[in-house]
């Protein structure tokens, strides 16, 4: 079996590395009219990058056109034996080592062209209008534009305006001054990287290949949230939030079954408590016999995420411990006297820099109206990350909800953004962060009550809305 599953292995590395790539010596400036021919730079826009640019090379096909990046840049990027496989047999739908693969048809007057695009970490589907206009790539599965691509004729030369070299000198600099734990800086995993990204400073020749690189370094780390990205163009920006699907603003979403209700959160971007208070007075108003809090796929956010917690609750109740590298040895002994306690925090940049002047932050909620008193399940799974993992802990801990689906992500730090300059920043994770019963939640995550696949969650959180009906029925019928 394991013989068969090596060949499969191999076939498929081999029918990659044996589709045809454009190849990029000596070809001339791309065109900016009619089907892709030559050579382009593009520009890829999306929220975790920002704005990049590299290179690519098109050329016409039967069905409409094809273009790649770099050949054998990946397997560059990746190093070693790895890096060798990925050059000469290809990585999935990328075949020779390129980052990049696009296939399409040309757009006509009447109607854009449809396609997909290929990258090592998503696939999309790509729309295109005109050479002109950016080309919108989106999710396969939901549709949402999650990216975009501009492309402007180049000639050969590589569209670099970034000293690598500085910037990789610089990155390393504010990881050693700024980093949450001292001592991670001397793992394995940090050694590996700083070898890995040094590789990838002499080695890309665009931005999109810097930064593919460094995640691909960073993917071994033993702690989450390192990002670094690039400064967004505001046209690129306000045209991809005019293509996105989502509502502007909008963050939570009520559902109503059969007198349970539902609230859905997709993130937790917005610092204030606006959004989240009239999400209860709406339930309050509606007067559920049960809540349900879907935090499946929620990425996190800022600590308003504890705001929901404090409409379920009737009493104060502990919040966990944020702290900066200074007081990690105090904290995670649990000598906590000298730390102040927090009950609510005006912004993000207040919670920094009370944790940066005072070491750390004991966190403690306090009831808010409307309360919802009822019953409460709490979906989670393994896309439940940062500012949502908090929420589940603490409704847990309390005793206040039963938490239904997957251990969460285990990406529990809190993070600051600094300046690289060159138009670029990279967030660092700068505080930890463990619950009121001293869980280390990074690296760990929360379990839940009872485990069943995210996609079974709302039926199992169903169910268990009916076995509280039927154990209230028993108790009554005791009582009697």
């Amino acid at each position: 079996m394991t013989q068969v599953l090596r060949v499969g292995v191999l076939s498929l590395g081999l029918l990659a590395g044996c589709a045809a790539v454009v190849p990029f010596d000596n070809r001339a400036s791309g065109v900016s009219e009619s089907t892709p021919q030559g050579m382009y730079r593009y520009s890829f826009h999306s929220h975790p990058t920002g704005t990049l640019h590299g290179r690519l090379a098109a050329e016409p096909t039967s069905a409409g056109f094809r273009a790649n990046t770099r050949p054998r840049a990946l397997g560059r990027l990746l190093g070693g034996v790895a890096g060798w496989c990925v050059n000469w047999w290809g990585w999935g739908d990328l075949p020779r080592g390129v980052l990049m693969r696009w296939e399409s048809a040309v757009p006509s007057a009447a109607e854009p062209a449809q396609g997909t695009l290929w990258t090592p970490l998503r696939t999309f589907q790509t729309v295109l209008g005109t050479l002109t206009e950016p080309v919108e790539l989106r999710a396969p599965d939901s549709g949402e534009c999650e990216a975009l691509l501009r492309l402007e004729p180049a000639g050969s030369g590589a569209p670099v305006s970034t000293d690598f070299t500085r910037l990789t000198t610089d990155i390393e600099a504010l990881l050693a001054q700024h980093l949450y734990d001292e001592q991670a800086l001397a793992t394995k995993g940090m050694r590996k990287f700083r070898g890995d990204l040094r590789r990838v400073t002499s080695v890309a020749r665009d931005e999109v290949e810097y930064w593919v690189g460094f995640a691909l370094a960073a993917r071994r780390l033993p702690f989450s949230h390192l990002g670094l990205y690039r400064e967004a163009e505001p046209a690129l920006t306000e045209r991809l939030a005019q293509l996105t699907n989502r509502e502007p603003g909008r963050h939570l979403a009520l559902r109503e079954d059969n007198g349970l209700l539902t609230l859905r959160i997709t993130d937790f971007v917005a610092e204030d408590y606006e959004e989240i208070d009239q999400a209860f007075v709406d339930i309050a108003r509606r007067t559920p016999v049960a809540l349900i809090v879907d935090l499946r796929g929620t990425p996190g956010g800022t600590y308003a995420s504890l705001r929901v917690a404090a409409h379920l609750i009737d009493k104060p109740i502990p919040a966990g411990v944020l702290f900066g590298r200074a007081a990690r040895a105090r904290v995670l002994a649990g000598k906590l006297e000298t730390f102040p306690k927090v009950t609510s925090l005006s912004s993000a940049d207040e919670l920094r820099r009370l944790v940066a002047e005072r070491g750390a932050i004991v966190g403690w909620i306090e009831p808010a109206d409307p309360r919802f008193d009822g019953p409460v399940a709490v979906l989670i799974d393994g896309q439940t990350a940062s500012a949502g993992e908090p929420l589940a802990a603490v409704l847990q801990e309390s005793g206040r909800a039963v938490l239904i689906g997957e251990p969460t992500a285990g990406a529990m730090l809190s993070t600051e953004t600094f300046e690289l300059g060159q138009g670029w920043k990279l967030v660092i994770p700068t505080a930890d962060y463990v619950t009121a019963q001293s869980v280390r939640l990074e690296g760990r995550g929360v379990q839940p009550d009872r485990r069943v696949l995210s996609a079974e969650a709302g039926a199992a959180a169903v169910n268990w809305w009916q076995e509280q009906q039927q154990e209230s029925r028993w108790q009554k019928s005791e009582r009697r």
